[in-house]
Order: C-alpha cells, then sequence, then structure tokens
C-alpha cells in the first residue's frame, strides 16, 4: 500500500473514510457530551488527515480532508460530539467503509 504522503495515487475515498474513523473516534473519547460546532469539526478532520499524512504538509493531506468533509454529513443541530461519532460511523457502514 502505498504512503498517504505519494503523490502518485491515494485512494481519497478510502483516505476519507480512515480520516472520519479516526474523527468519530476523536469525538467518542475526547469530551463526547459537548456540543459539536462546525470548526471543531474542521479543525479535527484537517488534524487527522495531517495524521494520516505523516504529520506533513507535503503530499495528500489537504486532497484527504476535502474528501473527507465532502463525506462528512452536516451536523444536526444540538449535536454533541458523541452523538456525531454515532452519526459518522453509520456514515462509514452505509459506505461499506469502516465504522
Amino acid at each position: 500500500m502505498p504512503n498517504c504522503t505519494d503523490q502518485t495515487s491515494v485512494d481519497t475515498g478510502k483516505a476519507a473514510e480512515l480520516v472520519l474513523a479516526a474523527v468519530a473516534g476523536h469525538f467518542e473519547t475526547t469530551n463526547p457530551t459537548d456540543l459539536l460546532e462546525t470548526h471543531n469539526l474542521l479543525v479535527c478532520i484537517g488534524a487527522e488527515a495531517y495524521n494520516l499524512a505523516d504529520r506533513s504538509l507535503h503530499g495528500d493531506g489537504p486532497a484527504m480532508s476535502k474528501a473527507a468533509f465532502a463525506l462528512a454529513p452536516e451536523i444536526p443541530e444540538g449535536s454533541t460530539r458523541g452523538a456525531y461519532a454515532a452519526l459518522l460511523r453509520e456514515v462509514l457502514a452505509a459506505n461499506g467503509g469502516q465504522a
């Protein structure tokens, strides 16, 4: 499997699923009862893509972030981080990805 920083052929769909699975895990374990705001989701998606891109600002991190954000469902009003994590798991399961 190519490294996520290889600029040749990262599967952005699979990478988006990996990013969202990591975001779900983070939201489940870090302040799951806090309300989720859009900027928190954006920052977490960017951070998880950065981690999956071997903590590099070069390569596929930006593409992975964009693909993950495109796959992520809208945040329901009043949603907690934990409830949104469950929603992410449902989306991933529906797409046949990691749940």
